[in-house]
């Protein structure tokens, strides 16, 4: 499966605020780090004198990615379980493996487990799971369960969806009000694009990164422009013209019309 399409298609994200903070907390049913990188390593060990291809799975509940060989010993499944790092550990594909470390998918050999784990860690979900299947069968296979704090928020948000056909729910198209929803006075935005992941996984330098990020705190779940930018960051009037433009040219926020010029929301 395409990874563009499979973050597309089936990773998804609600923003809630934090309390008594201006800040907002974004919670993903799958980390997009952690499918990147068993997805990744999956390419990496499989064994292609086997036919068949790495498979990925998408349930309700989770994905799984199966991979038909099981790891060169000594590495067990056992220890994908129980284990972060695995400085040692041999490649089914060495040239393949390179060629990730030169296009930044791989960070250091070894560390993908981990830094899966990690993500999942971050993003308040269950971990990962290995399979350990009879030492006859030749299996690798990685199940990554549904954040069950997304899912408690999108079942209500989706309960509230079928209540008004024009509310935007996981990328349908808004057409006539914003995708805030008020659950109990706690006020939640349903993201049709993952703007914190594009905002990571872009090009800009780090600082970029960060303040893109920030404006995305502070502004998420409503409208904001270049003079609520320059209130907000002590910044000059042609920088927060330029996080702007930075923020359009990554497609994660759009100009709200019939309000004149200049305003800005979050797509």
């Amino acid at each position: 499966m395409n990874g563009c399409r499979l973050n597309n298609a089936y990773l998804k994200s609600l923003t809630l605020p934090v309390k008594d903070d201006l800040k907002s907390e974004t919670i993903y049913n799958y980390p997009y780090s952690a499918v990147e990188e068993l997805f990744t390593n999956a390419i990496v060990h499989k064994n292609y004198e086997n036919p068949r291809s790495v498979q990925v799975y998408v349930y309700d509940d989770s994905i799984v990615i199966t991979n038909y060989n099981k790891p060169i010993p000594p590495i067990t499944i056992q220890d994908l379980n129980t284990k972060d790092s695995f400085p040692n550990r041999m490649y089914e594909n060495p040239s393949i493996r390179e060629m990730f470390r030169s296009l930044d998918l791989i960070e250091s050999f070894g560390s993908g487990v981990g830094k899966a784990k990690r993500a999942m860690v971050e993003n308040g979900s269950d971990g990962i799971h290995y399979q350990e299947y009879d030492e006859n069968i030749d299996i690798t296979s990685v199940m990554i369960p549904i954040s069950t704090k997304y899912l408690q928020y999108s079942y209500r948000a989706m309960d509230l969806a079928t209540k008004d056909q024009n509310l935007d729910f996981e990328g349908q198209k808004n057409t006539s009000k914003d995708q805030n929803l008020d659950f109990g006075g706690e006020r939640i935005k349903i993201n049709s694009v993952d703007a914190i992941g594009i905002i990571n996984r872009s090009t800009y330098s780090n600082s970029i990164r960060k303040t893109l990020t920030a404006i995305f705190d502070r502004f998420f779940n409503e409208e904001f422009s270049r003079a609520d930018i320059v209130s907000y960051l002590n910044a000059s009037k042609s920088a927060s013209t330029n996080y702007i433009s930075y923020l359009q040219n990554l497609n994660v926020v759009e100009q709200v019309k019939g309000k004149g010029k200049g305003k800005y929301r979050f797509r």
